[in-house]
């Protein structure tokens, strides 16, 4: 059996440690700071613009969609604020809600919404046909989810105005 000289033990120890040092060099050298910096709270710290977004039922239908001019959002809050926005609801595809307001909030954490300023609700029949429509300065839906539904609006007159909050699925109620 051959013995290995000492100069032949000597190279793999020496890349070893080379190898070993220069990783320990690179680890050091590349090392980020990353230092908290408070955000003003009055500034937005994200701003949209005209943005959309689409949620889609388990089948890869269109469920539903949001379009807005903005959306921001600000430091340490829960709330993103939209300018214009409109959204649909649609079932099997089609559209079944459409609402339409100057301004809206959405509470990310606890999942309501508020809609000011010319707020305009249509529901439509499964051919595409309004139903009803409804007016008002604001709008209040508590308990946004996959099994949020809209007021069914009757086609009794064309368009109804009243202040409405909505607090769940079968909870209407105005003042």
């Amino acid at each position: 059996m051959k013995r290995l000289s000492s100069s032949s033990l000597l190279f793999p120890l020496t890349l070893s440690l080379l190898l070993g040092g220069t990783g320990f060099w690179l680890n050091r050298a590349t090392d980020i700071k990353i230092e908290d910096i408070e955000l003003n709270p009055n500034e937005p710290q994200y701003v949209l613009l005209d943005i959309s977004a689409a949620r889609f039922d388990e089948k890869g239908m269109l469920k539903d969609n949001l379009t807005a001019q903005t959306a921001q959002m600000y430091p340490k809050s829960d709330e993103i604020l939209f300018q214009k926005p409109v959204a649909t609801v649609r079932e099997n595809g089609k559209p079944l809600y459409n609402l339409v307001s100057d301004n809206g909030v959405y509470h990310t954490k606890e999942k309501w919404a508020d809609f000011t300023g010319s707020v305009m609700i249509t529901h439509y029949d499964e051919n595409g046909g309004v139903t009803g429509q409804m007016t008002s300065p604001t709008l209040h839906i508590d308990n946004i989810g996959a099994n949020t539904q809209l007021p069914k609006l009757d086609n009794t007159a064309p368009t109804q105005r009243i202040k409405t909050v909505i607090y769940d699925v079968e909870n209407i109620k105005t003042h």
